[in-house]
């Protein structure tokens, strides 16, 4: 199911009653104690945003519609795209108001500071903060979700409007110039976590609530 698209919001992640989400970036670092109490510090190649779902009690119809599309994640190995509830738009614009049509792409970055980004193609005074998210799909065969929140934010001005960001995860390799940039409703694409599922318990009138770990991935 690997090579397969994978599941849109709409098909997934947006028919879950969340009751509690976690949604989040690991320490890029991992660390060891020495007998003096230094801590010997090592990097992670790779830090991949992973969190956990609570799903609420619900009618047993459509909660049988959620189990089994956790059959096809859990057993069939399918991916699904994940958005954080709380953070659908910048916070300068919650309804998309301010950006109505215009459309986000990347205008440059630096390979020398891979957490440097410049975009490009919202109005003047636009403004994104930090803890803003974004997401720029790239590459093919398949296409990668990259997402990221906003550690520095910026306002876009100049003649050509323009904003400069500083994010994390560090920006992939392979991201390009003119790529758009979601700001409503980023999404990466993730991965159940084997054994994290707890069953629902059926109930009368209603099914119970489950939980499950999700990792994102880039296959």
């Amino acid at each position: 199911m690997s090579n397969q698209p994978p599941l849109t919001l709409s098909e997934f992640w947006n028919k879950l009653r969340l009751r509690a989400i976690t949604f989040d970036l690991p320490d890029d670092q991992t660390g060891t104690g020495t007998g003096s109490g230094e801590v010997l510090r090592a990097s992670r190649r790779d830090v991949l945003w992973q969190g956990k779902a609570a799903v609420a009690l619900n009618r047993h119809d459509a909660q049988d519609e959620i189990k089994a599309l956790m059959d096809e994640i859990r057993h069939g190995g399918a991916r699904f795209l994940v958005s954080d509830p709380k953070r659908r738009g910048p916070q300068s614009d919650k309804l998309g108001t301010l950006q109505g049509n215009s459309i986000a792409t990347v205008h440059s970055f630096d390979l020398g500071d891979r957490r440097k980004l410049v975009l490009r193609g919202l109005p003047a005074g636009f403004e994104l903060r930090p803890g803003d998210l974004l997401s720029i799909e790239y590459g093919a065969d398949p296409v990668r979700h990259f997402l990221a929140r906003i550690q520095r934010g910026g306002t876009f001005a100049g003649n050509t409007p323009k904003c400069e960001l500083r994010v994390l995860p560090f920006l992939p390799i392979g991201l390009e110039v003119g790529q758009v940039v979601t700001l409503r409703s980023p999404v990466c694409k993730a991965s159940y976590v084997p054994d994290s599922y707890t069953p629902i318990e059926r109930l009368p009138g209603y099914d119970g609530g489950f939980e499950f770990k999700w990792r994102q991935t880039y296959r």
